[in-house]
């Protein structure tokens, strides 16, 4: 075996000695390639020479973005910048962009609305929607309904509403809260304000329809049609035997019966069944709704249901149109938006029909014709 030489000094090696690799160093001459002292224990190596741990730490390892200081261990990237972990959130602070409302830098969750970013808490009391019910800004999915309130999507699982305007039934809404009947109808308390509950009253009510429907040309004449009151459960019993036996905004029926002789049908009787404790203006528009079957009863074959249906929708649609307030604005925009294909759909082909032909020639096509005319069906 041949001497061994010395790495470094090119000296032969006799007696203890150090071997990196495929090189031997006198011990001595095993050197920091930073410090240029002898290493004694651990070293990294870099590019080929070999240095104390903190030397390389100093000399090679990433310096952190914020404190220039060299990174041993665990680091965090931030946008391309090495940084020690503890000196992230400080980093953030001094060069994340500022919240357009309180200046301060944006950290961890950034909501931005028309090009502009904030805090969340920031955008939620000074830029986001209100609330009406929790008075919170609103972030993420929220209702508005048709006047106007605005509130989470989860307040409508919290809160009943009203099934005469839609209003939730809280104190915030405009109707002031309100209550559930027993039979399970909510009720805010600005709908309840006219809410007929005696029965007498309801039928007197339904007489004054009856005797406006005259100055519309629909006259009952001398036919007599009892008016009885119940609550929700009579009235879901009826309705579950007929076409209606779905639609639960139902507020009225009209009880048909007759006796067939042959081709003949003699004794047509009609009786009308209305929910009691209704707000006024709906039992009115109920009242005309149901009346208008039974002239169509006395008067007219039967109809196709969407064209029953509709031409009585349309009689509630002109009680509304007469009150011209507030609460029939709303309700002739549930009429004109309804998507059932008998008392929205129908309806509107009613109410287009009337609009291009007037209304008496509504009732002579309800006289004369089981469904909707051919060629007008082709406009409507």
């Amino acid at each position: 075996m041949g001497v061994m030489v010395c790495a470094h000094c090119r000296q032969g090696i006799s007696g203890q000695y150090l071997q990196v690799g495929r090189s031997v160093f006198h011990p001595e001459h095993f050197l920091c390639g930073a410090c240029n002292t002898p290493i004694k224990g651990n070293y990294n190596t870099h590019q080929g020479r070999a240095f104390h741990p903190p030397c390389y730490t100093d000399a090679h390892a990433p310096r952190c973005a914020h404190c220039a200081n060299p990174i041993s261990g665990k680091f965090l990237v931030m946008n391309g910048k090495n940084l020690h972990q503890q000196c992230s959130r400080p980093f953030m602070e001094a060069t994340n962009p500022p919240c357009v409302q309180c200046g301060k830098a944006l950290l961890d969750r950034i909501v931005t609305h028309e090009g502009k970013k904030y805090h969340p808490d920031c955008y939620g009391k000074h830029v986001a929607l209100q609330c009406v019910v929790c008075r919170q800004g609103i972030i993420g999915e929220y209702l508005t309904d048709y006047w106007g309130h605005q509130y989470h999507a989860a307040h409508a699982r919290e809160f009943a509403t009203c099934m005469y305007c839609n209003r939730l039934l809280h104190q915030a809404t405009g109707g002031g809260g309100g209550s559930v009947y027993p039979d399970g109808r909510a009720v805010c308390r600005m709908c309840h304000k006219t809410a007929m509950h005696r029965p007498v009253d309801a039928v007197r009510t339904v007489e004054r329809i009856r005797q406006r429907m005259v100055g519309w040309g629909v006259d009952l004449g001398e036919i007599q049609v009892p008016v009885k009151i119940v609550d929700r459960t009579q009235l879901g019993q009826m309705l579950a035997r007929g076409p209606h036996q779905h639609f639960k905004r139902v507020s009225g029926f009209a009880s048909m019966n007759w006796e067939r002789h042959g081709r003949e049908v003699r004794n047509k009787q009609a009786t009308i069944y209305l929910l009691a404790g209704m707000p006024l203006q709906w039992l009115e528009a109920t009242a005309a709704h149901e009346l208008m079957h039974v002239w169509n009863f006395h008067h007219c074959p039967q109809h196709a249901f969407a064209l029953e249906e509709g031409s009585c929708n349309y009689m509630s649609y002109r009680v509304h149109a007469e009150a011209a307030d507030e609460m029939a604005a709303f309700h002739i925009d549930t009429l004109m938006k309804d998507p059932d294909p008998a008392y929205g759909v129908g309806f509107r082909k009613v109410k287009k029909y009337v609009d291009r032909n007037g209304f008496p020639k509504l009732l002579a096509m309800l006289r004369a014709s089981r469904d909707f005319p051919l060629m007008e069906s082709m406009f409507l």
